[in-house]
């Protein structure tokens, strides 16, 4: 499954001293746009810091970082020449920043995969449970039948029981990659997050 890269970049001593690293090794491709900041400030009252991608490599882009804790990460990248960007082409930009900025400064980072499996996001035990429920069940009834329920049932009580939950979207993506109908997936996906909240809810009042 394709999935847009996390990035979040690691203070060295300090906020300012992480952001000055950062801004000294911008070089010719990015450059910080100061105006795009005190527009968002303005707006908002929210303070981040834009850097604008200005280069030939790919298209012209504003990237958007922000802090939380003692990390700087990329909130969002906003395009400047179309009006969305698919997957593959926020992952490269954000493959780009990597290689011409960090990697220069010397900066630690953490960037999440752009390929993410089932195995990536949950427990063996888990995934099996999944897949003995997606791959056997009826799916023109989804969990109706008595044992695809216990199936279905076994699986989220196993996501709960390791500390697990899968986000919607992803649930949606892997039922529809074993065969189901997107509406199907979708209907499982809600269901999935009920069933986890009442068995969450269930072992809290016991």
């Amino acid at each position: 499954m394709n999935k847009f890269r996390e990035l979040s970049i690691n203070f060295v001593e300090s906020k300012d001293k992480t952001i000055e690293m950062l801004i000294s090794h911008l070089g010719n491709d990015w450059q910080r746009n100061f105006a795009s900041e005190e527009n968002l400030l303005a707006i908002s009252g929210t303070a981040q810091i834009c850097i604008d991608y200005v280069g030939q490599n790919i298209p012209k882009n504003k990237l958007w970082l922000n802090k939380n804790g003692k990390k700087l990460y990329v909130t969002n990248i906003i395009p400047q020449e179309k009006t969305q960007l698919s997957i593959d082409e926020y992952n490269k930009i954000i493959e780009l920043f990597v290689n011409q900025v960090l990697n220069v400064a010397n900066l630690p980072y953490e960037m999440s995969k752009a390929q993410v499996k089932l195995e990536d996001l949950l427990s063996e035990e888990s995934c099996c449970k999944f897949w003995a429920f997606a791959r056997t069940a009826n799916k023109s009834t989804g969990r109706m039948h008595p044992n695809d329920e216990e199936k279905w049932l076994d699986f989220i009580y196993s996501t709960l029981n390791h500390g697990e939950f899968l986000d919607l979207e992803d649930l949606r993506f892997f039922l529809i990659e074993e065969g189901w109908d997107e509406t199907t997936a979708w209907e499982l996906s809600l269901d999935y997050e009920y069933g986890y909240e009442a068995m969450k809810h269930a072992r809290v009042v016991a």
